[in-house]
């Protein structure tokens, strides 16, 4: 019983162990994790995340997109989805259906044949915005929300495509992952120790003092 807990435990600490590291590796001691440039192509001229596939609150998070063409007129946004889905209605677009960290990410086409019901900088709901020639940059803190990040060309030219560089940034992610990792540390001495320690018998001082208190003549 006592190695069954005492596995229990090392099993434990190596998970702390491997997941502090990771998130003192990954965010560093200025709690920023960077990944990029990606690329990111559509044959049309949007690209819009799907709700589910930002599905964390907390970090603050900076998009920076750049046209591989220069003289592309970029929008980038991020709103809330049913703001999204009804500003773009029947567009075409690119849908980024899941996102995993540091990059790795799904993709599926939506048909259409429309165009954004308005200028996308006209509305007054985002987020948080941004548009400039061949360059954009949003930051914005991860809401508890269903949101959607979008990637336009303003003239409605096709084939688009950018090369995002995206940065997370989680206060205190450094600290904590130093912390679980020796913290993980600590259980994994101590199921060690309850694996390897011998414990004696039960009774065994008991036989062993009477013997001890009788002499030979």
């Amino acid at each position: 019983m006592r190695r069954l807990g005492g596995l229990a435990l090392l099993g434990m600490a190596v998970l702390g162990i491997l997941v502090g590291v990771a998130l003192a590796v990954f965010f560093g001691q200025d709690n920023r994790m960077d990944t990029g440039p990606h690329r990111l192509q559509t044959g049309t001229a949007a690209i819009v995340t799907a709700p589910q596939a930002i599905a964390i609150a907390g970090p603050r998070v900076e998009l920076e997109v750049a046209a591989v063409e220069p003289d592309r007129n970029l929008f980038v946004g991020v709103g809330h989805d049913v703001d999204v889905r009804d500003l773009l209605g029947q567009t075409p677009r690119t849908r980024i259906d899941s996102v995993e960290l540091p990059w790795r990410i799904e993709t599926s086409g939506v048909d259409g044949s429309g165009v954004p019901r308005s200028a996308p900088e006209d509305a007054d709901w985002w987020i948080e915005q941004d548009q400039g020639r061949g360059r954009a940059t949003v930051a914005w803190d991860l809401p508890d929300t269903a949101i959607d990040v979008v990637i336009l060309d303003r003239d409605g030219r096709e084939d688009l495509a950018v090369d995002v560089t995206a940065t997370w940034e989680a206060p205190g992610a450094f600290v904590t992952g130093i912390a679980l990792a020796v913290f993980g540390l600590g259980v994994g001495i101590f199921g060690w120790a309850v694996i390897t320690t011998r414990v004696a018998p039960r009774g065994l001082h008991a036989r062993r003092g009477p013997e001890a208190g009788t002499g030979r003549a």
